[in-house]
């Protein structure tokens, strides 16, 4: 009989912990704690588990260990992804100053190569 791969918890993520996934859909769960249907996910479920303010309603249920644990791991995948996003715009402005400096390269090669007998040209520069 094939495996229901829907019911499986996905990933090694915390969350799945506290969770009962709805079968063939991940993306909507049951708190074991209150058994609120939650819609949106795990961190849509450990944002009701952290009591996190202005996403979701929290869950009365759940004690102040696991709570506090949500919150720290929401705050640290919120920590991870900020320097993810730092490290690729340093490497778009890595590659944009590169290119700069090509081209001002190219530029200087030209300006150094020019022939100063034209004197509009010697005028401009």
């Amino acid at each position: 009989m094939p495996r229901d791969k829907a019911a499986e918890v996905p990933n090694n993520n915390i969350g799945w912990k506290f969770a009962n996934v709805v079968p063939r859909d991940r993306h909507n769960l049951n708190c074991k704690f209150c058994g609120r249907h939650i819609t949106g996910g795990i961190t849509r479920l450990k944002q009701h588990l952290a009591h996190m303010k202005g996403q979701i309603t929290g869950c009365n249920n759940v004690s102040t260990e696991i709570r506090q644990e949500m919150m720290k791991d929401l705050l640290s995948n919120n920590e991870k992804k900020q320097r993810e996003k730092q490290k690729q715009r340093d490497e778009v402005t890595t590659q944009v100053r590169a290119s700069q400096w090509q081209y001002d390269d190219a530029c200087d090669q030209i300006i150094v190569s020019s022939d100063d007998s034209d004197p509009k040209m010697t005028m401009a520069r």
